[in-house]
């Protein structure tokens, strides 16, 4: 499906790029997933505008003793990537998807707007966490990395909360919209480009996000 402020042609040619060096690891879930989250960062330079002298991926320290350059510097860097962002939230507007009626993770329009919202934020070179992680499933999905999910992150009482990509997810939910994540098998990984540098277990996630205070909605799935 072509999509306005979406280039096909570059869009495959970035993909195929990125997945190259992810290809021959997709059977190990800890070191693909390092790999792609490695392959989105670079491509990344401004990072994430709601991560303000954190950003592991843009952030760089360097001599600086009263900090007045690296504040400037994160300034500048945090508007840019707020820019970038609006960008993207203006383009995916653009497109018109309805997904508000009730669908699977799997379903085409579900994985359209997370890989494009994931390539425009390579091409553009800043994203948040949503859009980071659309990037890293993009990336995994055409590595051939299976199954792969974008999960979104409520609490309890229903506001946005994170972003992240998650390998290993089983099949076999009652409701494949919101996997149960006691329930995730054991090697699942996390691949939360907008945290860290490199995948995690699903046990470092439960600890930013306790199951009891939040909810995991996957929003797109490729199994």
């Amino acid at each position: 499906m072509a999509l306005p402020g979406v280039n096909e042609r570059a869009k495959r040619a970035l993909v195929e790029e990125l997945a190259r060096g992810v290809r021959p690891l997709a059977g190990n879930w800890p070191i693909a997933g390092s790999a792609a989250m490695a392959a989105v960062r670079k491509r990344l330079p401004h990072g994430a505008s709601n991560r303000f002298m954190s950003d592991p991926g843009a952030f760089n320290r360097g001599f600086d003793p009263l900090g007045l350059v690296t504040f400037a510097s994160e300034l500048r860097r945090v508007v840019r990537a707020e820019s970038l962002n609006l960008e993207i939230d203006t383009i995916a507007e653009g497109w018109n998807i309805d997904l508000s009626r009730p669908m699977q993770p799997t379903d085409p329009r579900r994985i359209t707007v997370a890989e494009n919202t994931g390539y425009l934020a390579l091409t553009k070179g800043g994203a948040n966490c949503q859009y980071q992680a659309g990037a890293t499933f993009l990336i995994l999905k055409a590595a051939g990395v299976r199954p792969v999910d974008v999960i979104y992150i409520y609490s309890q009482s229903g506001k946005a909360r994170h972003a992240t990509c998650v390998i290993g997810i089983q099949d076999g939910f009652p409701n494949p919209c919101e996997p149960e994540i006691s329930r995730w098998q054991p090697k699942a990984v996390v691949a939360d480009t907008w945290e860290t540098d490199r995948t995690e277990s699903v046990k470092d996630l439960v600890k930013r996000y306790p199951p009891h205070e939040h909810r995991f909605y996957s929003f797109a799935r490729f199994g």
